[in-house]
């Protein structure tokens, strides 16, 4: 048998086991995107459409305040508000708007302080539980700067009220610091506990 011959019958034999080979290896085929029960808090932003401050719209209200009784009255909106609320659910992004007529009522759960002076500390709202007609609540991070001074009407009054508030970090006895308001020494009490007579409910009435 020639040289030319071996080599030829050489290859084939490596060809015939390379093909058996590849017949018995199953080729890895890519999977399926995962379904990950994933839950995310949702993003809320606050919209003002038309904002051409001659748009009018007004709604009933119903204040809770903390520590002290409600208040109902008509509150008058420059524009109409919008809230767009974003969430992540098993890797679906769903975007939906709610008109303010279509909030049942917001609750603010936190505030953020910022000292303004040596001793004086404005307490804005940066968390807030947010009920729809359709769900249960979605919380919000952030101040809804609308919110933060209330003006509603009455059949004989007009009146004003904020769910922002201030409290001095003072030098009490003995040297230990406490809140002037609140009279607590612990500095974060004001962040969940604000003081009388500030907003902490607002329910939407007479749709």
């Amino acid at each position: 048998m020639t040289s030319i011959k071996i080599r030829c019958l050489f290859f084939f034999f490596i060809a015939v086991l390379v093909s058996g080979l590849s017949a018995d290896v199953n080729v890895p085929i890519d999977p399926e995107n995962p379904i990950i029960n994933e839950t995310r808090i949702p993003d809320v932003v606050l919209e003002s459409p038309d904002n051409d401050g001659k748009s009018l719209s007004m709604i009933g209200v119903q204040l809770d305040f903390s520590h002290t009784n409600t208040v109902e009255g008509i509150f008058t909106l420059s524009n109409h508000i919008l809230f767009t609320l974003t969430n992540l659910i098993s890797n679906t992004i769903t975007i939906k708007s709610y008109s303010i007529f279509n909030i049942d009522r917001l609750e603010v759960l936190k505030w953020k302080a910022e000292r303004k002076d040596n001793s004086l500390y404005l307490f804005t709202p940066v968390l807030y539980a947010v009920y729809t007609n359709e769900t249960g609540f979605l919380l919000y991070n952030g101040n809804i700067s609308a919110l933060n001074r209330l003006e509603i009407s009455q059949i004989d009054k007009n009146l004003a009220f904020y769910s922002l508030f201030y409290d001095k970090w003072i030098e009490g006895k003995k040297g230990v610091f406490r809140w002037e308001n609140s009279r607590t020494a612990n500095f974060s009490y004001n962040l969940d506990h604000p003081i009388n007579g500030v907003v902490v409910k607002i329910r939407f009435i007479n749709r």
